[in-house]
């Protein structure tokens, strides 16, 4: 069960970004602690829009409306995306199927167009409430690089190097802080980044622990104190991190940002799906399931594992559902309704298709 706990926030935040010397820039002042002459830098793919950029949608992906340099791109017409000036985009460029190949909507025949019943008539859908806890995996102690450390090893258990899990300070280069047990250590530095697969911890980059979620995979997890440790929209400081049956303390992990309906944030095999927290504020937000199914429109499902990227299982009556934005999002079955309560993340408002 999701555990909700209360996060003191500073009262009064300041826009940040960094500086070329790495002095602090904030906004409104327009130096970087000297004389001025720094021209300030901003941060592509943190989910926040700074100066010079004309988006930040959290990553550095090339085709999904915002490029790897912060710049609007121009729509692209099969994505999955509906941009600037596309009516809808349903993955292809396909004529006949409702969507054109220039994704625009196609006429239908003026007979076979009938009234739509009113959303009065469809029950409530509910989202997912309970999201499981990720267990935390032990980091073996032969992983622990440190000569001193290695000499005193009796068996397979060795001194702990503390370590800071958030500056990743007290670790020696090429290497990263992470948690092996409650205990912080020091084991070599991987390069995955958050959201992919990995087979230990020394895979993920620094700031990432291998975790399982509930699959047999294992991802790299972000280790959070509050929400401002987790980046892009849907991404929120809530899983506990569970040592036996307790939550170790000081430390969560973030769920991952990604896009329910183009599935960009997933890795492969892997599914974006929407979540609602059990308890407290009851939040939305997003996170990379490890299931990829088949199942589309109409087809018969039980869970959402069922289900393909881009799809639910819906409640009432067990079929898999296309998740779309509502109100103009394209459907090729149906049309897009909102969910009740309505589903905000960011800027956008998902909702479901249904005839």
């Amino acid at each position: 069960m999701l555990l909700f706990i209360k996060v003191l926030r500073l009262m009064f935040a300041t826009n940040k970004i960094t500086c070329l010397i790495g002095l602090l820039f904030v906004t409104g002042i327009f130096s970087c602690g000297d004389s001025g002459s720094n021209t300030p830098t901003h941060v592509c793919g943190n989910g926040a829009r700074e100066i010079s950029e004309e988006c930040d949608d959290g990553n550095l992906i090339n085709g999904d409306g915002c490029n790897d340099k912060c710049l609007r791109e121009n729509a692209i017409c099969g994505n999955w995306i509906i941009e600037s000036t596309e009516q809808c985009d349903d993955g292809n460029k396909i004529n006949g199927d409702g969507c054109d190949s220039t994704c625009f909507i196609e006429q239908k025949d003026a007979d076979a167009i009938t009234d739509l019943p009113d959303i009065s008539d469809f029950p409530d859908i509910d989202l997912p409430v309970d999201i499981p806890d990720v267990d935390a995996v032990d980091i073996p102690r032969d992983l622990i690089q440190d000569d001193t450390a290695q000499d005193l090893c009796m068996g397979d258990i060795c001194p702990i190097v503390e370590c800071d899990l958030w500056t990743q300070e007290g670790c020696d280069f090429a290497e990263k802080c992470t948690i092996s047990g409650i205990d912080r250590v020091c084991i070599p530095a991987g390069t995955n980044t958050e959201g992919q697969k990995c087979l230990n911890d020394t895979a993920c980059a620094p700031g990432l622990g291998c975790l399982s979620n509930g699959g047999s995979s294992r991802v790299c997890y972000r280790y959070c104190r509050n929400d401002f440790d987790c980046f892009g929209t849907g991404s929120l400081c809530v899983y506990d991190l569970m040592y036996g049956n307790s939550p170790i303390p000081g430390v969560k992990l973030c769920s991952k940002a990604c896009d329910p309906i183009s599935n960009i944030g997933c890795s492969e095999g892997f599914s974006c799906m929407i979540y609602q927290e059990a308890g407290g504020l009851r939040r939305y937000l997003t996170d990379c399931d490890p299931h990829s199914g088949e199942g589309r429109d109409r087809d018969s499902c039980s869970s959402d594992s069922e289900c393909a990227p881009g799809f639910f299982c819906m409640p009432f009556n067990n079929t898999c559902t296309r998740y779309c934005r509502y109100p103009t999002g394209y459907c090729v079955v149906g049309t897009c309704h909102a969910f009740d309560p309505h589903v905000i993340l960011g800027s956008v408002e998902y909702g479901y298709c249904i005839e």
